[in-house]
């Protein structure tokens, strides 16, 4: 007699669960999930973006959402998967190429990715992020006049891109085009006053172009701005002030 009401009562309980469920629906689990994921609960938001996709196997932005949580849990294949099928029900789902583009890019897959940014540029034109991921990729496969290309175009789209100007300013820096590097450098400083890297490098550039008076200046900025960098430059300091003609 125990066991069947036990029986009974397990019953009940699926039948209330089951009601529960369906009574809410997949806007409802989707949002719920959402509000899980900005937590940082990431197994409750996977539940709820499964819960989700149960009611609406065709709902691309729970597919996204899913997949961005399978990233945050390092589940890159299931992420792709999930990114994957979002795209295959919106076609034009320029959030879910970048996404899955970065999954590619963190995995070392850079043709993959290189592809995906694309596309997503390509569906927003003013979509800064995948311009600049992508001379990132042209840069490390040292196709320094591509990089440049998307650099640029990364900072007509969005002018505070400071990382922009400051890696376009490194490729210059490295191919010895010094008055073009010192340009990209000091717009990067513009963006980012306090930016002790780029005085670093800018002063850098001033050293081989013997212009000691604005080496100086800039490598004191940044000391200034980065204490640590006191080491590696109070040598280069000294030895460049006694290179500076009086009175320039």
């Amino acid at each position: 007699m125990k066991n069947r009401i036990s029986a009974i009562i397990i019953i009940i309980f699926a039948i209330i669960n089951t009601q529960n469920l369906f009574s809410q629906t997949s806007d409802d689990l989707f949002n719920k999930g959402v509000q899980d994921y900005d937590s940082k609960d990431y197994n409750a938001a996977m539940d709820d973006f499964n819960k989700s996709i149960a009611l609406s196997p065709d709902f691309p932005d729970a597919y996204y959402k899913r997949g961005e949580t399978y990233y945050n849990l390092k589940q890159n294949d299931n992420a792709i998967s999930d990114f994957t099928k979002a795209i295959s029900h919106k076609s034009d789902y320029a959030d879910a190429y970048y996404k899955r583009a970065e999954v590619y890019y963190f995995s070392n897959s850079f043709e993959s990715a290189l592809s995906d940014y694309s596309e997503a540029a390509e569906l927003t034109p003013s979509f800064a992020d995948a311009f600049y991921k992508m001379a990132n990729i042209y840069r490390k496969q040292k196709n320094f006049d591509k990089a440049i290309e998307n650099y640029s175009k990364t900072a007509d789209l969005s002018p505070g891109f400071t990382d922009a100007y400051y890696d376009m300013a490194d490729i210059y820096y490295d191919s010895k085009n010094y008055d073009k590097a010192i340009e990209n450098y000091t717009k990067a400083i513009d963006s980012k006053p306090d930016f002790a890297d780029a005085y670093y490098k800018r002063g850098d550039a001033y050293e081989f172009k013997q212009d000691y008076k604005n080496a100086v200046s800039d490598w004191q900025k940044a000391i200034d701005y980065n204490s640590a960098y006191s080491s590696s430059l109070n040598s280069k300091i000294a030895n460049a002030k006694t290179k500076i003609k009086p009175g320039s």
